[in-house]
């Protein structure tokens, strides 16, 4: 190799060496500079991180205050609709005294109310969309017991050819009225008034006012409601059954 060649050699070794040199140092800048943008993104995450959870513990505290008021005011709801259950509870007791007393000086508080529906469905003649042709309060009828008669009587009782309504009146209508229908009057009707067993017979009750249990029992039994608000009789008969 002549001096030419050598001195031409070293250079171009001298030229690689440089460009290695060179493409290390930018490798070590791009990583360096990669682990910055890293390092900057985790401490952005870590930041975004910490401050959710700031916020997560603050709903959290918030939460948990929110239920103790929750949890307050629901006591407070219950032992108020406790306290006025027996509220109305005492005040139906005094007024079922004052209607005793009331009865005992000759007033009958229950005769008025079956007195105002009475006239009410004796002037209007039907019931649930039924057109009746008989209409008569305090029917009496007698039906066999143990080999003897038993009186019964039905406040208002109304037919037509194929189908009757028995119409039970109270102040207030409860709940042992509701079963106190299906399980007796209606089967005392059928055997004191055998000429009408075959019309389809509707249970109806009316009343100045409706026990909640009562009013729900009565419409699950398929009964017809009757209620007096004012002066006015307002009629409730969806999924009647026929007893």
């Amino acid at each position: 190799m002549s001096d030419k060649e050598l001195r031409e050699f070293v250079v171009s070794i001298a030229v690689v060496v440089k460009d290695t040199a060179l493409l290390l140092q930018k490798s070590e800048e791009a990583r360096v500079k990669n682990e910055e943008e890293r390092k900057k993104r985790d401490e952005e995450v870590s930041a975004k991180f910490k401050e959710v959870s700031v916020k997560f513990k603050e709903v959290s505290v918030k939460f948990k205050e929110v239920s103790v008021k929750f949890k307050e005011v629901s006591e407070k709801i219950e032992a108020l609709s406790e306290a006025l259950s027996e509220k109305i509870e005492s005040l139906w007791v005094q007024i079922r005294k004052t209607e005793s007393m009331m009865n005992r000086f000759g007033f009958n508080v229950g005769s008025g109310v079956e007195e105002y529906f009475y006239n009410t469905l004796k002037s209007r003649m039907s019931v649930a969309n039924i057109h009746f042709e008989y209409c008569e309060r305090n029917v009496k009828g007698k039906r066999r017991n143990n080999e003897s008669d038993v009186e019964n009587e039905f406040d208002i009782v109304m037919k037509n050819g194929t189908k009757g309504v028995l119409v039970e009146c109270k102040h207030r209508v409860r709940k042992e009225d509701v079963h106190k229908m299906q399980e007796e009057k209606i089967n005392n009707f059928r055997q004191s008034f055998p000429e009408d067993a075959k019309l389809e017979m509707y249970l109806a009750l009316a009343g100045i006012s409706f026990e909640p249990k009562a009013e729900e029992e009565a419409k699950r039994a398929g009964m017809i409601l009757l209620k007096q608000v004012g002066e006015r009789l307002i009629e409730e008969a969806e999924n009647l059954k026929v007893y």
